[in-house]
């Protein structure tokens, strides 16, 4: 049976700030992110990897980058995991983005309100749901 683990990259300046990152602003790990890096190889070093895929962001490709050296594997960059756009939000900070969303959610006629579809909640309702 494939067993599938799926990664999230190690922390940037960015995620220390709190601030939205995305598809369009490439972050690197920083020292903290590079540390968690070391301690995810080691954790993973005896498990049977067999291929290491990553969205083409530098954190991410940073973070797989060293578990695919654990196991002399090379990185296989998937277009397909890069983070969505965030568009003007990206760069924000976290605590500023309900105000920012209200202001755009008065500006058009999109049936669900932006600061309920970023929440998780609302993420999980849709996805689930059968297509019609």
């Amino acid at each position: 049976m494939t067993k599938v683990v799926l990664i999230r990259h190690g922390q940037t300046s960015w995620n220390r700030s709190r601030c939205i990152q995305g598809g369009n602003n490439d972050t690197v790990l920083d020292e903290e992110g590079k540390r968690q890096c070391r301690c995810l190889a080691e954790r993973l070093k005896n498990e049977n990897i067999k291929a290491v895929y990553s969205s083409p962001m530098s954190r991410a490709m940073g973070t797989a980058q060293w578990i695919a050296d654990s196991h002399n594997l090379d990185v296989i960059e998937e277009p397909a995991f890069r983070e969505m756009n965030c568009g003007a939000l990206e760069g924000s900070e976290t605590r500023d983005i309900g105000s920012r969303l209200q202001k755009l959610d008065s500006l058009t006629s999109f049936p669900y309100s932006l600061l309920e579809f970023f929440t998780a909640k609302f993420t999980l309702e849709r996805s689930t749901k059968s297509p019609r």
